[in-house]
């Protein structure tokens, strides 16, 4: 179609144009078409006039370098230039200027300008712990800047050079940094432009990570279970919050950017816990571009829409690679996401990132979770006109699970389902590992460790945690567990009552005391003195003898002590501390053999058998009242 014929065209739809009658040629295409800027979103589009009797002038644009052309203005015949006073700093325009008369038109050679400015997008996806870089390009076509500075927080790693007017680095910290780029132009009519930037900065996918240490436990036998919420001590920076689909074709886990899209986030995660993606329509399939759905749901035969709620503001930033998750919105309006989502089949950052003010990625699909993407995209496709709310709506790359062709009409036992949408958890936990099972229990209660004392054993045991995400990574720790042995819980396992329970009483008749025989391994119910008594013995250390003791001592007591003391002689002599029980890493300790429950000890005197020819040696059980 012609130039002139569109401006008919647009005049008929209300567009006044200066048309006049016919003239007797085509007239010539002007020329010399040039362009002065005349203030910081001004200019002057001037050319050279080479026609005579020309009807009219219309000056065409467009912003970039492809799609249609409009009418910026329609002109008297002899007309050489136009002014403008409202443009967009930064931006690329090409201009064609139109001589036209009812024999037809001629338009000059297409001009090219960007207006003074910053050119770059206002966001720039980063990586935390990969290289980044990022050159400011103010436009050159109003003179060359002589400054450009940047303001704000750089995030950690990354330095802004003025000399190359590149801020570069590698990230060391993550979340949302909103910078100012400010450009200056020598020419007063110019002055200083300001664009903001706003990197939001992600964490690759990689292992969970150890937040905090795992505190050691003490728990008693017979006593309460401890309870130990593992968030806190395991995150995975990757994944914030997650979220699993389950699909007519399988099921995938999508980590989400709760931190760098916190709006999208927040948006898609009201739907998701309202329930209102269950049962709804994959309703567009592209292999190898994406896979969407999200706004539709069955009512066989016609189509219902899920309700939205307000539009969060567009949260660009986040490259749209392929495995990525974004919001669908309008065309021509940023901020008109609402329920539509679509999955990223392609490394698409160089149409998405760019297109209606950027595509918000606002997560990423897990492990092997993009085979059932690919499996969706993969099935037939035709086009069908639904009834959506009562309005007949035109579907195209509609997919169906059933094999190909698409059949002509659309048949709603093969429509691909997302079955449900649901917030999880974004690490598993295990218990890999328990040295001491037979003490405490340890288990895994959702995202809590549940620790609980079992028998009448106590003991120190080392256990072990690993935490898997959605990838399948993994990343373990070890904590310490001690079961404490209480007198009352052994008393009532032997089933002592009464004065029999005592911890002085002796209801096996054998010499030792219920505090002995607990301290001791001893048993309540059998003659066993001899065996569980202290042996004397002489050992020999550097060469130098001590009088010693071999007995046993249950492991981790709990309200009692065990004390050695010596004394010259049983007639008055006082009782001088030697060892206490606690105490197993002593001088005096000359063995130590761990035997499970109990340790198998042997400790000395603190006089050598030389200086002391007589030495009484006493083991004090003492439990408090």
């Amino acid at each position: 179609m012609k130039f002139w014929q569109q401006l008919q065209i647009l005049a008929v739809l209300g567009i006044v144009l200066a048309v006049g009658p016919p003239a007797a040629a085509i007239p010539n295409s002007p020329s010399n078409l040039s362009l002065t800027f005349t203030g910081q979103t001004g200019f002057t589009l001037s050319w050279t006039d080479n026609s005579v009797g020309e009807q009219g002038y219309a000056v065409y644009f467009r912003t970039g370098n492809s799609g249609s052309f409009y009418v910026l203005a329609s002109l008297p015949p002899s007309s050489t230039s136009l002014n403008v006073s409202s443009t967009t700093p930064g931006t690329t325009y090409q201009f064609v200027v139109v001589a036209y008369d009812a024999d037809g038109d001629a338009n000059s050679p297409l001009l090219q300008i960007t207006t003074p400015g910053i050119v770059n997008r206002d966001h720039e996806p980063a990586v935390f712990g990969q290289p980044f870089s990022y050159t400011i390009v103010a436009s050159t076509d109003g003179g060359a800047p002589d400054s450009i500075t940047v303001t704000g927080t750089l995030p950690t790693g990354l330095t802004f050079d003025p000399a190359t007017r590149r801020i570069s680095g590698i990230p060391t910290q993550a979340g949302i940094f909103t910078l100012t780029n400010t450009v200056h132009y020598p020419d007063p009519a110019l002055g200083t432009f300001t664009k903001p930037l706003t990197l939001r900065i992600i964490y690759p996918p990689g292992p969970p990570v150890v937040t905090g240490a795992i505190p050691d436990q003490t728990l008693a036998t017979g006593g309460s279970a401890a309870t130990l919420a593992l968030p806190a001590f395991f995150t995975d920076r990757d994944t914030e919050k997650a979220v699993r689909f389950v699909t007519t074709r399988g099921t995938f886990d999508v980590a989400l950017y709760a931190s760098a899209t916190p709006l999208t986030v927040t948006n898609f995660l009201n739907y998701v816990n309202r329930g209102d993606y269950s049962n709804s329509i994959i309703h567009r399939a592209l292999p190898g571009f994406i896979v969407q759905g999200g706004g539709f749901k069955p009512a066989a035969p016609n189509f219902t829409t899920i309700p939205t709620d307000p539009s969060p503001l567009n949260e660009p930033g986040v490259a749209n690679l392929r495995g990525t998750i974004a919001m669908a919105k309008v065309g021509g309006n940023p901020n008109s996401a609402t329920d539509q989502w679509f999955i990223n089949l392609a490394d698409n950052t160089a149409n998405l990132d760019n297109q209606n003010g950027g595509f918000t990625a606002f997560g990423r699909v897990c492990g092997t979770g993009l085979d059932v993407a690919d499996t969706l995209a993969s099935l037939p496709t035709a086009s069908y006109t639904i009834s959506v709310n009562s309005t007949p709506t035109l579907f195209e790359n509609f997919p169906l699970d059933t094999a190909p062709p698409a059949p002509s009409t659309l048949d709603f036992s093969n429509l691909l389902l997302v079955t449900s949408v649901t917030a999880i958890e974004p690490l598993s936990y295990a218990v890999t590992a328990n040295t001491g099972s037979a003490t405490v229990a340890a288990a895994i209660v959702g995202t809590n460790l549940v620790l609980t004392p079992t028998g009448i054993l106590g003991g120190t045991n080392l256990i072990t945690v690993t935490a898997t995400d959605l990838d399948g990574n993994t990343v373990s720790q070890t904590f310490t567990a001690v079961v404490t042995s209480a007198y009352s819980d052994w008393a009532q396992a032997n089933s002592l009552t009464g004065t029999n329970a005592q911890p002085a009483a002796d209801p096996d008749h054998d010499g030792l005391p219920n505090a002995a025989e607990f301290a001791l391994m001893g048993s309540p119910a059998l003659n066993d003195a001899v065996a569980t008594r202290p042996h004397a013995t002489i050992v020999t250390t550097n060469a130098t003898r001590f009088p010693a003791l071999t007995f046993k001592l249950r492991k981790n007591l709990s309200g009692l002590t065990v004390n050695l003391t010596a004394a010259a002689n049983l007639s008055g002599a006082p009782w001088t501390p030697i060892w206490t029980g606690t105490d197993l890493t002593a001088p005096q300790v000359i063995t130590r053999t761990d035997q499970g429950d109990h340790w198998q000890l042997t400790i000395r005197d603190t006089q050598a058998v030389s200086t002391a020819p007589l030495r009484f040696l006493r083991l004090l059980v003492n439990i408090p009242p």
